[in-house]
């Protein structure tokens, strides 16, 4: 039972049942940080330097 004040944390995964997701998503987000000052790993996106809409981060993995 939680009182006033109280808080719930919840911890949930897009990995499913892959243990190293985790990891592949990390990589994917310091990269695109790297590259796009812009970026936002909320919604994988950035913003290009001629303006128009935020686009999606898909850097290649090697």
């Amino acid at each position: 039972e939680l009182d006033e004040g109280d808080a719930q944390v919840m911890t949930v995964s897009a990995g499913g049942n892959n243990p190293g997701a985790g990891m592949e998503n990390e990589g994917h987000v310091m990269a695109c940080m790297e590259r796009y000052r812009s970026y936002r790993s909320s919604d994988n996106t950035y913003q290009p330097y001629g303006g128009g809409p935020r686009q999606p981060c898909q850097l290649a993995s090697f």
